[in-house]
């Protein structure tokens, strides 16, 4: 019988003014599984790439039903941080599942994104 590990790992990046403003800010993510034998050895890697690297072959519009794929609801998110400070990253707006209540980001991202907004504040604040 064989197991499976798998997970996500989220990367953030952003850069920062000398006014503690965001000029630039990347999130991206991964999904690998490992599929293991009885004995512990991995028998098979499965990992595509980054969901922004995968663009429209991650699939999130196809198998999802969203309206448009992870990379340009990623794109309308870092787009939204951009010229904020940690503070006013940290107090974007976001519902019980994480995703945003602010009506023009929402029409763009309904990704959850309470993950991505606290591994942004802690980039911005190391």
């Amino acid at each position: 019988n064989d197991g499976k590990v798998a997970y996500l790992a989220n990367f953030v990046a952003a850069a920062v003014s000398a006014d503690g403003k965001t000029t630039a800010v990347i999130i991206d993510a991964a999904q690998p599984e490992f599929i293991f034998n009885d004995a512990g050895t991995v028998t098979k890697v499965k990992f595509d790439d980054t969901k922004r690297v995968l663009k429209e072959n991650y699939n999130m519009v196809e198998y999802g039903n969203a309206k448009s794929e992870w990379y340009v609801q990623a794109k309308a998110l870092t787009d939204a941080m951009t010229g904020k400070t940690a503070d006013e990253i940290k107090n974007m707006p976001v519902d019980d599942k994480g995703k945003s209540t602010d009506a023009d980001l929402l029409a763009n991202c309904t990704i959850a994104i309470s993950g991505d907004i606290s591994n942004v504040v802690k980039a911005l604040t190391k």
